[in-house]
């Protein structure tokens, strides 16, 4: 089974993209605190698309903020201009909660933090070959 959850902090604000239909994607990494205390934190390199970006955008786009983050890792490779393999590995985000929307809600001027948690799930952001990408 692939499946992983984390959560952590967005290392940088993210910078939303979109294809020439019209639909978005992100890359970014996320900074998760290791569980023994003062043993530092690992930096995951993150993808998203459809809905889930545009959510994780609005709600978690600046450097700092909390995400709770579901998804399924993928392994790829390219090479580089020097002629070097680079293999690369990242978490495919299906599902994201915000976490302490305050202080987002605060940043983005949004008066109150909404009934239910902000999260999106994979089926909103499935295209029509069942994955997430924007291809």
């Amino acid at each position: 089974m692939n499946y992983s959850c984390i959560s952590g902090r967005v290392t940088k604000d993210i910078e939303l993209r979109k294809t020439k239909d019209g639909k978005s994607s992100i890359r970014f990494t996320v900074a998760v605190n290791r569980r023994i205390k003062d043993a530092g934190a690992d930096f995951i390199p993150c993808a998203a698309f459809g809905k889930t970006a545009d959510l994780i955008c609005r709600f978690a786009q600046r450097k700092g903020s909390r995400v709770c983050l579901e998804g399924h890792w993928q392994s790829g490779n390219y090479v580089d201009k020097a002629g070097k393999t680079v293999y690369t590995l990242e978490l495919i985000v299906d599902r994201y909660e915000a976490i302490d929307f305050g202080e987002v809600a605060t940043k983005e001027g949004i008066a109150e933090e909404p009934q239910e948690p902000i999260q999106s799930s994979m089926d909103e952001s499935m295209n029509e070959y069942g994955t997430g990408f924007p291809f």
